[in-house]
Formats: structure tokens, sequence, C-alpha cells
């Protein structure tokens, strides 16, 4: 799998990464103004005069209609994942042993915050559709539900609990980016490198699916061995 990834051209992980999720996307909106339409029609609705209850059930049937859609880009979403760890895990093996010891590049720290990031990406998405359902509920039964106020007290420190997560996310996110980046460039020129020398490639990696683009041709030839080493150190 990670050969794969490595050695495929930056079209096909473009497709892979963006363009197939966009499509999805697209579908998922045309999906979504059809079913609201006829459920307008269906419903009496008047969008010149509308009821605030009548708007708000309508947008939880419209989002019940297409939330097997977010499945599927979820899946897709798991292929920018493979993506960036084929490019670590293969460039790290072609990294010289002083290389891949040192101090600066914690292969294992690298491995912890990818999978905290994973974990808590499908965390943050599970939390959220929940949240979803559960208003719902609230909507369907009323808050005085003996179950929904059980519930709605044990929700507000879940949701406390998310926002923790979500800022371990950014800091993993931000160690990922950087050291994708630095092990891009270290398997470039075989030597020890200096922020200076790899921050377009931190940036690039961040700004997706642009730096795609940029990215994986770069690690095609280093791969494939056209990427000469470089004899001075920038």
């Amino acid at each position: 799998m990670t050969d794969l990834f490595l050695k495929m051209k930056h079209w096909q992980v473009f497709i892979l990464t963006f363009a197939i999720p966009m499509i999805i996307t697209f579908i998922m909106m045309g999906s979504m103004m059809s079913f609201m339409i006829n459920e307008m029609v269906a419903n009496n609705y008047d969008p010149a005069n509308p009821d605030p209850l009548q708007s708000l059930a309508l947008t939880f049937d419209m989002f019940d209609h297409v939330k097997y859609y977010y499945l599927i880009i979820i899946a897709f979403s798991m292929i920018f994942y493979v993506w960036i760890w084929s490019i670590v895990t293969g460039l790290q093996k072609r990294l010289q042993k002083s290389l891949q010891k040192n101090a600066t590049m914690n292969f294992k720290l690298f491995k912890i915050a990818f999978f905290s990031l994973l974990i808590s990406t499908l965390l943050i998405v599970g939390a959220m559709i929940y949240c979803f359902s559960f208003a719902k509920e609230i909507f369907v039964n009323g808050i005085n539900d003996s179950n929904n106020v059980t519930t709605l007290g044990s929700i507000v420190p879940f949701l406390g609990l998310i926002s923790i997560v979500y800022i371990l996310v950014l800091a993993a996110m931000f160690y990922i980016f950087y050291f994708t980046a630095k092990t891009i460039k270290m398997a470039e020129y075989q030597h020890d490198v200096k922020l200076s020398d790899y921050i377009a490639e931190i940036f690039m990696v961040w700004l997706l699916p642009i730096g795609i683009w940029f990215i994986q041709p770069k690690v095609n030839k280093i791969v494939s061995g056209e990427m000469k080493v470089e004899e001075e150190y920038k």
C-alpha cells in the first residue's frame, strides 16, 4: 500500500483525495435541494411566510435524507491520511541511518500524533452526528421527556471534552505537517535540514489540494532515484 501511494502520479492522488469527494458533495447537495423542494411542495411550505417549526422539521428531514453521503465522504477523506502515512513511512526508510535517529525526527511521536488525529476525527464526526440526532429527538418528543433531560445533563460536559479534543487535534495536525515536510526535504537532501529549508513543504502539505501537485512529483522523483542529492548544504 505504501509503495502504491509513493508511485502514484499527482493527478491520481488529487482524484482520490479531492475530486471524487467533491463530486459526491455536489451530488449530495443536488439530492438535498431536490428533496427539500419535494418536501416543501408536499407540506404546502410557504418560503415567503415560513413557519419556524416547519422549517426546522424540514432541515432535520433533509439531513436524515443525506446522512449516508457523509459516511462516503469520510471514507474518502481517510485516503488523505493513508497518503500522508505512506509518504512518511516510505521516505523514512530511504533516509540514512544517522538521519533516522535524528533527535528532531521522533517517529514514535509522529505515530502517536497520527493515530490520535485519526481517532479524534472519527470521534468529532461521531459526536456531531449524535448531537444532531439528540436535537431531533428533542424536537420530536420535547425537552421535558425524562430521557432527554437525563441525556441533556450528560451532553454538556461531553461537548466540553470534545472542545479539548479539538485543540489536541490541531496540535497533532501541525506536528504531522511539520514531520511530513521535514521527512520529504531530508529524503531529498540526505542530510539534516533547517526550518527555512522545508517551510514551503509545510504549507504545501497544509494547503491541499494545491500542495498535492507540488509534493507528489517530488516524492515520485525521490522514490525513483531521479532526485539528485544536494551536494551543498543550503
